[in-house]
């Protein structure tokens, strides 16, 4: 018999792919009745060979995965709440009951370190998924196992997401902005394609917008990441344009594009927020730091991580066809980088 993969099975059957990897690995999560009927039709179908624990017998192993998933590492290598996440992810795993395993996966190898996860035994997992493009989720689909990206979302795909709440986010510093009297403001991207840094721009515009500031993109410049070379990005566009030319502050991809156009500027002569202010994203440790200290939006990370959790439990708890989208909601952290320059 020809093999098969696991999705298309649950699709011949008629259930979710979640619910065929828990009667396939003989995990609990699902009744017996249920199971009985599965295994039934997948020995009718010549495929109960793929029941790894037929007679039900019961399972010691309980473990969920946390996948640390990198692309090129510009993003997670410089992640430097990745222990907040981490805490939130044990945590709740714990509170439910589940083991924790960490899986590193590298793009470059994906072919050869997918098994990691099933070799881990996972009942499913989590995918710190921040720079996954959408044709790698495939890897991941034809294992069969439920899973949860965290950091990402693609509308095109039938997946649970727990993301940040970009557009909340967006409109929170636009409007701190504009009660902070600026009506010319511009936007610094980092040039990465990054889903989450594309949200901000398109967010950042739609905010504005409904501010009646409608010119955001003709203040646009794409400066590079990290610090280094945002700082440097900077430059080009400041020997460009006099002051008079540029917007009078900058929302940002993240923190990192504006504390290195903060230093780009400030190298050039200029004096912060005096001359230029700047609204960041994420709240790095580092935004308290640097002089002048980053006004930001901060988004809670050990709830990111819980909550990424929580979803997976759910999905192995209750076998639904439905899927979710939970976004996190941050809030304005007000510090020094912003000038008022109201009347």
């Amino acid at each position: 018999m020809m093999a098969i993969k696991a999705k298309e099975l649950a699709q011949q059957l008629g259930v979710s792919a979640a619910t065929l990897s828990l009667v396939m690995n003989g995990k609990p999560g699902i009744s017996d009745k249920t199971r009985e009927k599965i295994i039934k039709e997948m020995n009718d179908l010549g495929y109960g060979y793929l029941v790894k624990n037929p007679h039900n017998e019961p399972q010691i192993q309980n473990t969920i995965g946390f996948v640390i998933y990198k692309n090129d590492g510009k993003m997670l290598g410089l992640n430097s709440f990745y222990p907040l996440i981490l805490d939130g992810v044990e945590s709740t795993a714990r509170k439910y009951g589940y083991n924790l395993v960490i899986i590193n996966l590298e793009r470059a190898d994906i072919e050869q370190q997918i098994h990691y996860i099933t070799d881990a035994n996972c009942v499913g997992y989590v995918i710190f998924a921040t720079e996954m493009q959408d044709n790698e989720i495939d890897y991941f689909e034809n294992l069969g196992l439920p899973f949860v990206l965290l950091d990402n979302y693609y509308n095109g795909r039938m997946i649970n997401t727990v993301k940040v709440n970009n557009e909340q986010g967006c409109y929170l510093a636009a409007k701190y902005l504009i009660d902070m009297g600026h009506r010319r403001i511009g936007y610094l991207s980092s040039g990465l394609p990054i889903n989450s840094f594309i949200e901000r721009r398109n967010f950042s515009k739609k905010a504005l917008a409904s501010f009646g500031i409608m010119d955001m993109e003709k203040f646009t410049y794409t400066i590079g990441y990290p610090i280094d070379q945002a700082a440097e990005g900077i430059l080009p566009v400041l020997k460009k344009h006099k002051k008079s030319e540029l917007p009078t502050a900058f929302l940002v991809d993240n923190d990192l594009v504006a504390i290195g156009a903060m230093q780009g500027m400030k190298e050039f002569g200029y004096q912060l927020p005096d001359d230029f202010s700047f609204v960041g994203n994420a709240d790095r440790p580092i935004s308290s730091l640097v002089e002048p200290k980053l006004t930001t939006i901060r988004v809670p990370q050990e709830r990111f991580g819980s909550e990424a959790v929580f979803q997976l439990i759910q999905q192995l708890q209750n076998q639904e066809t439905s899927f979710t989208r939970v976004e996190i909601n941050g809030e304005l952290i007000v510090r020094d980088s912003v000038k008022d320059i109201n009347g």
